[in-house]
């Protein structure tokens, strides 16, 4: 027998498993053939056995597979020490082209990610010039409407029994102003208190995850 009626008829025998496992082991022992080389070949087909034997230790093999994607190590060992197909092996391979894959997926999504966290970074920061610019305003705002609302009151009571009609005018008109100051003055606590704070903190969240991505 030499090399490629070993394998045919292996190939034969493998015929009631999976076509994937039953490709995994011809590819193994191809492999195993080729390191030989064709020199060793006589050799390798004695230390091998039949391939009746062969296709036997497989299926034991692959029948002692059950929950192998869970941990459990599985296979099978050649009694007279020559080389053996373990399914193990290629659940190894498998599982290091997986980790191989999302390391490289990593690798490309990281600018990716770390360019939309420096534009989510950007938004942020001009909210936060916009909160700073809108604070200022509605200070301002509340301050300009409380003063002209006391300047107005006070000119309301001054010329109440001269102009009484004017006067009631000027003093309705200064409340006004003051409540809409004391509106603006809310929302410039708020701002404040609430709305700057959030800002802040979510700027200096997200700082440190672009920081700590670009250092690793």
């Amino acid at each position: 027998m030499n090399k490629e009626s070993f394998m045919q008829e292996l190939a034969r025998l493998l015929g009631d498993i999976s076509p994937q496992e039953r490709q995994e082991a011809l590819n193994f022992y191809e492999e195993y053939f080729h390191d030989a080389g064709p020199e060793k070949e006589q050799e390798v087909l004695k230390e091998l056995g039949s391939p009746m034997q062969v296709a036997a230790k497989i299926k034991e093999g692959l029948d002692a597979t059950i929950g192998v994607e869970n941990g459990a190590a599985w296979g099978m060992e050649n009694n007279s020490g020559g080389a053996a197909y373990t399914p193990q092996e290629t659940v190894k391979k498998r599982s290091a082209w997986k980790t191989i894959g999302l390391v490289f997926l990593l690798i490309c999504a990281s600018p990716l990610l770390i360019a939309f966290a420096s534009v989510i970074l950007s938004l942020l920061i001009a909210w936060f010039l916009v909160l700073i610019s809108l604070i200022a305003a509605f200070g301002a705002a509340a301050l300009t409407c409380i003063l002209c609302g006391i300047a107005f009151v006070v000119m309301g009571f001054t010329c109440m029994f001269s102009f009484p009609y004017v006067s009631l005018i000027m003093a309705g008109s200064g409340l006004i102003c003051t409540g809409i100051g004391i509106l603006f003055m809310m929302l410039t606590v708020w701002l404040c208190g609430y709305a700057l704070p959030g800002c802040c903190r979510g700027i200096a969240w997200l700082w440190k995850k672009i920081i700590g991505k670009k250092q690793a």
